[in-house]
Parts: structure tokens; C-alpha cells; sequence
């Protein structure tokens, strides 16, 4: 009986090992390590993690909002998740309405629905 409840002990923590190391692992299709380009810049995701990076941005420092015009590069990187690096071009919203070019890093758990802005930041690129 002993043996029994320590068999099944040990199977149970097995379980919760393998699973936990499951939610670490990238999707099988994606480069590890350096960014790779993104060769749809109109798919519906990268224009929403834009987007989340403006929205972001405009929560964060409300004297410097901005509107999202138009994503000119991306690249993706695989870490425990991803990380999605977009060149956009966006205009102030106060009364000059100037365009300028931003670099964003927004961070993505994609199985996990999580993101993140990691930076916005105005660019010459």
C-alpha cells in the first residue's frame, strides 16, 4: 500500500513537471534566437500588436499620444514567447499632428494571450 501512494506521489509531481515545461516551449515553426522579417505586414496579427503598442504607448504618456498610420517594417524573434519589433509610422494627436516613425518591442505569449510593450521609441530607420 506503501509503495502504491509513493508510486502515485512521484507520477503526480512527473505530471506537474512535464506540463509546466510545456508552456515554455515556442511554437515548432519559428527560428530560435535572432530576429527574422515578417513577410506579411497586413496580417490581421502584426496590425493588432501594433496597434496594442499604440494603445500602450497612449495609456503610459498621455502628454504624447499618437495615432497608428502605418506599419513600415517587422521582424519576430523566438524567446519564451515572442518578441515583435514593428517600425510604424504614427502622428501626434495634439494640435501640430506631425508624423514620425517609432520602433516598438511588444513581448507575446501567444498561448497564454499575454503581451507586452517593452519599448516605443522615435526613429530615423
Amino acid at each position: 500500500m506503501r509503495t502504491d501512494l509513493q508510486l502515485y506521489c512521484l507520477f503526480s509531481l512527473l505530471l506537474i513537471i512535464v506540463v509546466s515545461a510545456a508552456e515554455e516551449i515556442p511554437p515548432p515553426d519559428l527560428p530560435l534566437g535572432g530576429y527574422s522579417p515578417i513577410t506579411n505586414l497586413s496580417d490581421p496579427h502584426v496590425i493588432e500588436v501594433a496597434q496594442f503598442a499604440v494603445k500602450e504607448h497612449n495609456m503610459l504618456d498621455e502628454g504624447h499620444k499618437v495615432k497608428l498610420l502605418s506599419i513600415l517594417k517587422g521582424w519576430t524573434q523566438v524567446v519564451a514567447g515572442l518578441n515583435y519589433r514593428l517600425i510604424i509610422t504614427a502622428k501626434t494627436l495634439c494640435s501640430h499632428a506631425d508624423v514620425h516613425r517609432y520602433e516598438v518591442v511588444v513581448y507575446e505569449r501567444p498561448w497564454q494571450h499575454f503581451m507586452k510593450l517593452t519599448s516605443f521609441n522615435q526613429t530615423t530607420e
